[in-house]
């Protein structure tokens, strides 16, 4: 039993064992293209049309208004992304909470805060201590 026995089992370039039924070449993932875009990239090109479409407008009232023009039609698939009125309202609550916060924390100085939070800290109990159980 020598080597030249397995020399046809051993691939002399890659030097592994060729395994029964094994493809040596490795599938590689394709990329998957997106016609569309992504979100951000949708959002920002809606910023730079929207900027250029009020200088167009702008040309475009300027000119003769029967033709129509590319700045037009530009103009009507523009969208915009609106706040339904929970989100307003939301947001609105948000904004009075952080601005309470802000006055509570202005009024109080350095030391009532440590104060207050020592307070709290000697009014919980004790997580560390093992309950009794039973009498005594």
């Amino acid at each position: 039993m020598g080597i030249d026995e397995y020399q046809d089992a051993i691939s002399s370039s890659s030097g592994g064992l060729k395994l029964k039924g094994g493809d040596s070449s490795k599938k590689k993932k394709k990329k998957k293209s997106s016609s569309s875009g992504s979100a951000t990239d949708r959002y920002k090109s809606s910023d730079l049309s929207v900027e250029q479409l009020i200088k167009l407008g702008g040309k475009a009232n300027e000119t003769d208004l029967s033709t129509p023009s590319s700045s037009t039609s530009q103009l009507n698939s523009v969208t915009r992304i609106e706040k339904t009125e929970a989100q307003k309202r939301f947001e609105e609550v948000q904004k009075k909470r952080m601005a309470e916060k802000a006055k509570k924390q202005a009024l109080q100085t350095h030391k009532d805060r440590v104060t207050a939070f020592n307070q709290r800290l000697e009014a919980q109990s004790e997580h560390f201590d093992i309950p009794k159980v039973g009498p005594g």
